[in-house]
């Protein structure tokens, strides 16, 4: 598979996951809301300001993605956004994987570097084609 076809799937992917993971909390559907309660209770609150303005943030890293605009912002947003999460997760609720069962919380944590890791693949893919040109 040729590399640039390989990007676009991932920036795709990247894209459709957090699109879909922003509309889920947007209608506080989102089987993480418990996780995210937990791990920032002083920001939630009794509020839906925080949940909605993630909701949006976690939109438009969405689109960004799937517009191919503003992909490497989006990548340093993206990354902010899942470092915070998954610092505070493994502050409030640990970790503690028993190979090879990961709690909800574990999952949430593994996921977060999956996401991290992609999101350099995309900034240093995104940055090699911006110098060809």
């Amino acid at each position: 598979m040729r590399t640039d076809l390989s990007i676009k799937l991932l920036r795709w992917s990247i894209g459709f996951t957090f699109l879909w993971f922003g509309v889920l909390k947007f209608f506080n559907a989102s089987p993480v809301l418990e996780i995210i309660r937990q791990a920032m209770p002083l920001m939630l609150g009794e509020s839906q300001l925080f949940m909605f303005g993630l909701s949006l943030l976690e939109i438009a890293i969405g689109f960004a993605f799937l517009a191919n605009k503003f992909v490497k912002l989006a990548v340093l947003v993206m990354t902010a956004h899942l470092i915070v999460a998954t610092a505070s997760v493994l502050f409030t609720q640990g970790f503690s994987p028993r190979f090879p069962v990961l709690s909800l919380a574990g999952e949430f944590v593994v996921k977060n570097l999956v996401l991290i890791a992609s999101g350099f693949v995309l900034f240093t893919s995104h940055e090699t084609k911006e110098k060809s040109e």
